[in-house]
């Protein structure tokens, strides 16, 4: 009887904890099926990574960076998964149907991808348009999905608001909206960030805006999403041996006068993963590149300089005539003059002397500046002036396959001195001689050098005579840079 009156008693206070436990229960409230819609206020930015939740920074995607907001048809579109959790909204998925139903305290809405139609508790609607799968990702309309969502949405140069309903404050009207955060710190996660040394300055959508903006600023750099350099400010000439950088320089001669002084070195073009020059010399192996050939004859008879630059773009894929560059390329507009036996006339490092076009005036050409300038115009940093280098490392460009411009003779062999004449230039007196000409290097052997001349030529040549002649006429050359 004790052991049963002690299990009774017992059980009294087993059935006391368990009424608490029921009456606790009972007490709690009763969790809702959906989230409720997020009163948060939401700031995104076009073509950023990140976002602003009341001002706090997060990731838009953290397993992928390149699933951004991204305008198309005038549409924003957003990670259908980012801005469902941002608005509290439940999600779910069915693969057989591609139908997304999202859903919050009081609201449900539904839409398959690629539909133009959504579904509001019930009632179906209209999309102008409908969502897009890029990547394995679901984009969804902003604005309709928000305010299906009951959100607020407001744009303004590039960012995007998403805030809770508007509250009335009478019965005048909605509250006016208050000014978008334009929270600068959003744009580090667009495609191309600028900065100056380590402080960041603004984010683009395209590499050529950022470049574009990062020119006004001295030490500027230019970042991709995968945090790589893709532009600088910085003298675009660094000379490296093995992994150790060594210096800037602004030329490419200079870059490499140092890099010869060490074993094992190389000369990068700004950020191209390709060097321009390595320790060594050019190949040994005989090279022969395909690169048009484009007659100067019979419309430009002192336009040798402009056809083989045509053939030079051409050949880089500029789709450029020769007649265009003849009417671009910068001119000295010297007038000829002859007083006791003084040649007066223009500086062909300053622009084209003369009539391009007929031997019926006086002409005579253009030297390597206004040419790389022009070529400058056509492929922005991607045009090389080998000019003052040795001819070796003329040739280290067409061994790893990018032919060479250049200024020569027509006898492609060094000239007697009396081929050669003074005349007096707004610039002060300069030596030259009218056999001057350009060629195009398309190759070499361990005897010859391969060219396209404008002269309906295409062949070989000695090679150390067309060196010295090359030398003679001011070491002149202008090549092509790998994409960066």
């Amino acid at each position: 009887m004790r052991k049963h009156t002690r299990l009774r008693k017992g059980s009294k206070r087993i059935e006391w904890v368990l009424l608490l436990s029921v009456s606790v229960q009972v007490l709690l409230p009763i969790q809702p099926l959906f989230a409720a819609k997020s009163e948060k206020e939401i700031v995104l930015r076009i073509d950023s990574s990140l976002a602003s939740i009341d001002r706090e920074l997060v990731p838009i995607s953290p397993e992928d960076a390149t699933a951004v907001p991204f305008l198309e048809q005038d549409t924003t579109f957003v990670p259908l998964r980012f801005v469902s959790e941002a608005l509290g909204a439940k999600v779910e998925w069915e693969q057989a149907t591609q139908t997304v139903t999202m859903a919050t305290y009081d609201r449900q809405i539904m839409f398959a991808v690629g539909s133009r139609q959504i579904t509001v508790n019930g009632k179906d609607h209209p999309l102008s348009v409908h969502s897009i799968l890029r990547n394995n990702v679901t984009f969804v309309p902003l604005r309709s999905i928000a305010e299906s969502l009951g959100s607020h949405v407001d744009y303004e140069d590039g960012f995007i608001r998403i805030s809770g309903r508007r509250t009335p404050a009478s019965s005048s009207g909605p509250v006016p909206d208050a000014p978008i955060d334009k929270n600068t710190a959003l744009k580090e996660g667009m495609s191309y960030r600028v900065y100056q040394h380590a402080n960041f300055l603004d984010g683009f959508a395209t590499r050529q805006e950022a470049v574009s903006f990062a020119k006004q600023y001295a030490n500027a750099t230019v970042k991709n999403r995968k945090d790589a350099v893709v532009w600088d400010s910085f003298p675009p000439y660094r000379v490296y041996q093995s992994d150790k950088f060594l210096a800037y320089y602004d030329s490419y001669a200079d870059a490499i006068s140092h890099a010869k002084k060490y074993a094992n070195s190389f000369v990068a073009y700004k950020t191209a993963a390709k060097p321009v020059w390595t320790f060594g010399g050019p190949s040994k192996q005989p090279v022969y590149i395909n690169v048009p050939l484009i007659r100067q004859l019979p419309e430009l008879p002192r336009g040798c300089e402009v056809t083989a630059l045509a053939s030079l773009l051409q050949f880089a894929g500029v789709p450029v005539d020769k007649m265009t560059l003849a009417a671009e390329i910068r001119k000295d507009p010297t007038p000829y003059s002859e007083k006791n036996g003084v040649i007066s006339f223009g500086n062909p490092h300053r622009g084209f002397v003369g009539d391009m076009y007929s031997f019926n005036n006086p002409g005579f050409g253009v030297y390597h500046g206004p040419v790389y300038e022009l070529a400058e115009h056509y492929l922005p940093e991607r045009v090389v002036d080998l000019t003052g280098t040795e001819f070796e490392d003329v040739l280290h460009f067409v061994g790893t396959g990018t032919p060479v411009w250049i200024i020569s003779n027509v006898t492609f062999r060094k000239l007697e001195p009396y081929h050669f004449q003074t005349w007096m230039t707004p610039d002060g007196p300069i030596w030259l001689t009218k056999k001057e000409h350009s060629v195009v290097i398309v190759g070499y052997d361990e005897d010859y050098i391969y060219i396209r001349d404008p002269h309906n030529k295409t062949g070989r040549v000695a090679k150390q005579p067309f060196k010295e002649a090359w030398e003679q006429m001011g070491r002149q050359a202008i090549s092509l840079l790998p994409e960066v």
